[in-house]
């Protein structure tokens, strides 16, 4: 769809003629602010997504935490997640922010990770 302006006319209005289309995309990009930039995603595209499929490499406490806090640890893993929480919640935050920001039209979100698939 990036090839041609007429082409993406066209497969955009076939692609959102199906009620069942759902639009893939990565949690790290979302995580990471959303920016445009040397991307593979269609930024005015995402304006029409309304069912969306954001893929987690793996869903875990370090996904949320400050890469700074990654190898920060007080004595067990638990006590260093508890003590990342306020970072943690403030980056969920980020990451719905962004998804509300660049999904203008969103109704639909399935969370998925494929560490073990």
């Amino acid at each position: 769809m990036n090839i041609s302006r007429f082409i993406r006319v066209e497969a955009t209005e076939l692609f959102f003629s199906d009620p069942e289309a759902v639009y893939w995309i990565a949690a790290e990009w979302l995580l990471q602010g959303g920016y445009p930039g040397n991307i593979l995603y269609d930024l005015n595209f995402m304006l029409h997504v309304e069912h969306l499929y954001i893929n987690f490499l793996w869903m875990a406490e370090k996904n949320w935490m400050n890469p700074a806090d990654w190898k920060v640890y007080s004595s067990t893993e638990e006590e260093t997640v508890v003590g990342a929480y306020g970072d943690m919640d403030e980056n969920m935050r980020k990451l719905w922010s962004t998804v509300q920001r660049r999904f203008l039209r969103l109704k639909h979100i399935t969370l998925s990770e494929t560490k073990d698939r």
